[in-house]
């Protein structure tokens, strides 16, 4: 983990620094979505919906244990994320195997249950932590 890392990290003044934690197999954040990541008019871009989604299963493979690099993500997006808006990404993991992890994420609108992107992805596992 970097402290430059675009998504979590606290040094990197143009990313997002956001905070991550988890509770039981779930790990997750919070996150209002800026103009600045616009891509149609007043919509989220897909691949920073995409680069969340990644990352709430990379911290889900640590809160594991183990540090693991993303081997292939499947994205799948279900409605527009405006600007302005404030969702929650969650993600867990789903199997552990050998050397391999299966993750899966979701950014949803915990007040209405609306889920706007789910992800799945396969993880390698470098080493334990």
């Amino acid at each position: 983990m970097s402290n430059n890392c675009f998504v979590c990290g606290k040094d990197n003044e143009d990313g997002m620094q956001l905070t991550f934690k988890s509770e039981n197999k779930n790990t997750y954040s919070y996150y209002k979505f800026p103009e600045k990541f616009q891509g149609w008019d007043n919509v989220i871009h897909g691949g920073i919906l995409s680069t969340l989604l990644d990352e709430v299963m990379a911290k889900s493979c640590i809160h594991e244990g183990f540090e693991a690099v993303t081997r292939k993500i499947n994205i799948e997006y279900l409605k527009p994320v405006k600007i302005g808006q404030k969702l929650k990404i969650v993600g867990k993991i789903k199997n552990i195997r050998k050397k391999l992890i299966e993750a899966e994420a979701k950014i949803i609108d915990e007040n209405d249950g609306t889920i706007y992107a789910t992800g799945e992805s396969l993880f390698w596992i470098i080493k334990e932590i």
